[in-house]
């Protein structure tokens, strides 16, 4: 499970969803998934889109690995992801403020 749960760390890390080599060693080509927007994507959309997004900052816990087969397995956990808050700063000028 230990070696599973490290190659999933790597994927929340910035430095890793911003490398496009790393991200096509670590996603299996078979990869597919359904977001939170309840839209379906696979591994070609996953390098697409990763690597020039803003991450967002995501934890794990509760991790269980469940062997559904010889060669297959699969690990649950609990994710909280923050997404970054932008906070403009703004400048008054002589008749109004801007960005």
């Amino acid at each position: 499970m230990e070696n599973l749960k490290a190659k999933l760390i790597d994927l929340f890390k910035a430095e890793t969803r911003a490398s496009y080599c790393e991200l096509d060693e670590l996603i299996a080509d078979e990869f597919t998934e359904i977001g939170g927007s309840g839209v379906r994507f696979g591994k070609k959309e996953a390098l697409e889109r990763l690597p020039s997004e803003s991450p967002p900052k995501i934890s794990a816990s509760e991790y269980e690995l469940r062997h559904l087969a010889p060669n297959c397995a699969q690990l649950l956990y609990k994710a909280v992801m923050v997404k970054v808050v932008r906070q403009p700063l703004f400048t008054h000028y002589d008749v109004q403020y801007g960005l």
